[in-house]
């Protein structure tokens, strides 16, 4: 992945060969549990987030009638803030999309 923020710099093309082998360019590049893409924002790293984080809380909605709120928010705790969390340290203040806030009832 060649990072820049030139705009100018995203088309061009460059070969980067290992040995006989071309490296092939990407857009998006997944190291550590972190996605990012090529113009250092987090969009792709945020809509991975996101589904995950809506795929669980569908699952704990699902069942909200039959816990108690105190098993409610230890779901949350194990199984939704870990990803909201993960990485945090690195996103930090950074401007560009965020994840909008989940609710559970």
């Amino acid at each position: 992945m060649l990072l820049s923020n030139n705009i100018n710099n995203q088309n061009k093309e460059i070969d980067i060969k290992i040995g006989r082998e071309i490296i092939s360019q990407q857009i998006n590049v997944k190291f550590l549990g972190i996605t990012i893409n090529n113009q250092l924002n987090w969009k792709e790293h945020i809509n991975l987030t996101r589904n995950k984080v809506a795929k669980i809380s569908y699952c704990i909605n699902s069942i909200k009638n039959i816990l108690p709120f105190k098993y409610k928010t230890t779901l949350y705790d194990s199984l939704i803030k870990p990803h909201l969390e993960y990485g945090i340290i690195f996103r930090g203040r950074g401007r560009g999309p965020r994840l909008s806030h989940q609710h559970l009832n």
